[in-house]
C-alpha cells in the first residue's frame, strides 16, 4: 500500500510559521548539555551512510531524529524541526563539501502533488526504536508537517527539499538519556523498472539542520548540534556502481567521526 503523505492545514502551517520566527527570540544561547542526533535504522549510533543497489521497489528505510540531555530540565512539552534533503556530499553542518551543484534528484522529490514520488514517505511519532526513551509515554498523536520544495536557502544554492515537523507531548522533566522525537520512513517505490524516478544511485544527503524544545512556561530551549548529517548512495556506493566523479566524497564527512 502506498504511503501518504500528512499534509497540515493552513492553520497549522500558521503556527509552524509562528514557531519558526519565534525561534530568533526566544531561544537562549545553546549550551553543550543537549543536542540534536539523526541516523539512519535505529537511535544511536545507528547508520551513518545508507547504501542501496535501488535493484527493487519494496521494503522502506527509517530516519530517525533524536535529542538527547545530560543536565536536567524541566516543563518540556514538544519539539520544533527542520530537515533538510539536498543532491551530493556535505560536511557535518550541512554545507556542501564541494561547489554547490548537485541538485536534488527527482528519487527525493517527495512533496506534494507534484513530487515524482509523492507519497513515499510519511512521517511518523513512534513507537520509539529500542536505545531511546519514548517522551510520548504512549500518547502518539499526528505531527504537524510542512514541504517545501523548491526551498533555495541563499543565493546561488540548488534547490532543497526542506520538511517541516512539530509535535507535542505530555510534560515532563528530561534529563540524562537519548529522546526519541519523530521519524521518516521513506519507501523504496519507483527505484527501479518502468515509471522508476531518476537519481536513487544518486548521493543525497539529510540535514538536521534545526530542532528546539518547547516548554510549558513559554520559552524554548536550542538543541546543539551533534551529529545532525548523514548519506544516501555515498559517491564510492559499491552497491550502484560507478556514480559520476564529484570533486569529494563522503569520506570526507565519515573522517569527521572517527
Amino acid at each position: 500500500m502506498a504511503l501518504q503523505p500528512r499534509l497540515m492545514l493552513p492553520t497549522t502551517a500558521l503556527a509552524l510559521v509562528l514557531l519558526g520566527l519565534l525561534w530568533n527570540s526566544l531561544v537562549p544561547a545553546t549550551v553543550s548539555a543537549q543536542g540534536k542526533l539523526l541516523q539512519w535504522d535505529s537511535c544511536s549510533p545507528g547508520t551513518r551512510v545508507k547504501n542501496f543497489a535501488c535493484t527493487s521497489n519494496e521494503g522502506f528505510n527509517d530516519l530517525f531524529a533524536t535529542f538527547y540531555m545530560t543536565s536536567l530540565r524541566d516543563g518540556i512539552t514538544g519539539f520544533f524541526a527542520e530537515l533538510e534533503f539536498g543532491g551530493g556530499d556535505r560536511h557535518s553542518d550541512g554545507s556542501l563539501s564541494g561547489p554547490d551543484f548537485d541538485p536534488l534528484p527527482s528519487f527525493w522529490h517527495l512533496q506534494s502533488p507534484e513530487g515524482c514520488r509523492t507519497g513515499a514517505q510519511t512521517i511518523l511519532i513512534g513507537p520509539a526504536p529500542s536505545g531511546c526513551v519514548d517522551p510520548y509515554a504512549g500518547q502518539y498523536a499526528t505531527p504537524s508537517i510542512f514541504m517545501t520544495y523548491p526551498y533555495i536557502p541563499s543565493a546561488g544554492a540548488t534547490p532543497r527539499l526542506l520538511v517541516q515537523v512539530a509535535a507535542s507531548w505530555p510534560e515532563r522533566s528530561m534529563c540524562c538519556s537519548e529522546f526519541y522525537a519523530f521519524h521518516v520512513r521513506v519507501s523504496n517505490v519507483r527505484a527501479t523498472g518502468e515509471g522508476a524516478c531518476e537519481g536513487c544511485c544518486q548521493p543525497m544527503t539529510a540535514w538536521l539542520k534545526t530542532m528546539y524544545l518547547t516548554r510549558s512556561n513559554g520559552t524554548t530551549l536550542g538543541l546543539a548540534t551533534d551529529r545532525t548529517v548523514v548519506a544516501w548512495n555515498e559517491s564510492a556506493s559499491p552497491l550502484c556502481g560507478v556514480t559520476t566523479a564529484r570533486n569529494a566524497t563522503w569520506g570526507m564527512i565519515k573522517g569527521l567521526y572517527r
